[in-house]
């Protein structure tokens, strides 16, 4: 028999509907999974678009390549004052957006284009040995961290500063910059030319306003001759940028989190020996545990994989009655990489593999004594601590793998 005959549950990012997002098994429907989001929300389809899913529809996203993921992000809010840019009109220097102010203005000229979704704006900045950039005002809420972000297309590198900038950030904390979601020194980095996401993380310790700028221009009296494009930018308070949240004017927007449960019957499982499989990456190191798990419909008894609160761990827990019995751990390169994670259970052993690889084993303690699982959950079994993550599959068996057969996965 093959794996595939032996698998009790596999879902993958294909099929689905509002409120369901299918598994390849069983095919009787069991192992479809309760897809629940109470807000609309945004992905990159095939063509590259960024397109909007409708509320409690799963989003199979492509902005990885080619192959599609089920989207899982949590909660989160646009403060961007209109970031579709409307109102904003091209020229030299043009109109500015809605609610947006000059910076500085001492030439270039501002050209309004058609954004990467659907039907809104985005603004493309061009200066010849001159500055052009605008502002305005955002509140923030102090001991919260907030990552300002934004799409851009830039022509010739030139240093993050000199583009995009949060200034005069209350408590005046320490920044943190990235590029496509990699962490660099300091905002003095020169971008490469092309197409890339930039990213600013703070954490105020007072509240009040700060100013998010960009164009170019910002940073002291540096000028250049370039052309840059910002487009869907966002300030949310997280520590990573998600997917796009639109905004038309200055009231900031929410998007609910994402969550698939009650896949599966208890003829799909053995609480009693069993394999647990994922194949994801991590939305950020968010400093909250995140948990995929086979469970009682309570957090009671479950055999689960954890992205820990530690950045870069991860983790295989089986619970019984309560009470924690076994914890594999597992401090991997990086949990925001494609990982194939697995997670073996049965009597008094318990194992942890990564990529193919057994990194962890706890033999102590036991399993329950009667088979009791009877559904499988993005979250703890008690709609808590969710997996916040890009899955590409799921699989639960009601047996242990071998070694081999978890690195053929």
């Amino acid at each position: 028999m093959s794996l595939f005959d032996d698998v009790k549950i596999l879902t993958a990012a294909n099929g689905y509907k509002v409120d369901k997002l299918y598994s390849v098994k069983p095919i009787n429907g069991d192992g479809d999974f309760t897809a629940v989001r109470n807000t609309t929300a945004t992905y990159e389809n095939s063509s590259g678009e960024i397109v909007s899913s409708a509320i409690d529809t799963p989003r199979l996203d492509y902005s990885d390549g080619s192959c599609p993921t089920v989207l899982l992000e949590p909660a989160s809010s646009n403060l961007f004052p209109n970031s579709i840019f409307s109102g904003a009109v091209s020229g030299t220097p043009g109109t500015a957006p809605t609610g947006w102010g000059y910076h500085v203005n001492t030439g270039g000229s501002m050209i309004v284009e058609s954004s990467a979704y659907a039907s809104t704006n985005r603004i493309k900045v061009s200066v010849s040995n001159n500055r052009l950039a605008y502002s305005r005002n955002v509140y923030l809420t102090a001991n919260t961290t907030y990552f300002l972000s934004s799409n851009i297309d830039i022509v010739t590198g030139v240093k993050i500063r000199e583009v995009l900038r949060a200034v005069n950030v209350p408590s005046s904390p320490t920044q943190l910059f990235y590029i496509d979601g990699v962490s660099v020194a300091s905002e003095a980095i020169t971008l490469p030319s092309g197409k890339s996401t930039l990213g600013i993380a703070f954490t105020p310790t007072s509240s009040g306003y700060f100013q998010p700028k960009v164009g170019f221009g910002i940073y002291g009296v540096e000028i250049s001759t370039n052309s840059v494009t910002f487009d869907l930018p966002q300030i949310e308070p997280l520590n990573h940028r998600t997917s796009y949240i639109p905004t038309t004017d200055a009231t900031e927007v929410t998007r609910a989190l994402d969550s698939i449960i009650d896949s599966g019957t208890s003829s799909d499982f053995d609480s009693r020996t069993g394999t647990l499989y994922l194949k994801a990456k991590a939305l950020g190191q968010s400093g909250t545990d995140r948990v995929i798990s086979a469970n009682d419909s309570s957090a009671s008894n479950s055999a689960s994989i954890v992205y820990d609160s530690v950045a870069n761990t991860v983790n295989g827990v089986y619970t019984k009655a309560g009470v924690v019995i076994a914890t594999c751990t597992a401090v991997i390169t990086d949990v925001t990489a494609t990982n194939k994670i697995a997670f073996t259970y049965e009597g008094s052993s318990f194992k942890l593999y990564v990529n193919g690889s057994l990194v962890n084993t706890v033999s102590s303690g036991s399993v329950t004594a009667s088979n009791v699982f009877n559904s499988l959950d993005s979250n703890r079994g008690d709609n808590t601590l969710h997996l916040e993550a890009k899955v590409y599959e799921i699989q639960i068996y009601s047996k242990v793998l071998t070694l081999s057969e978890i690195a053929s996965l």
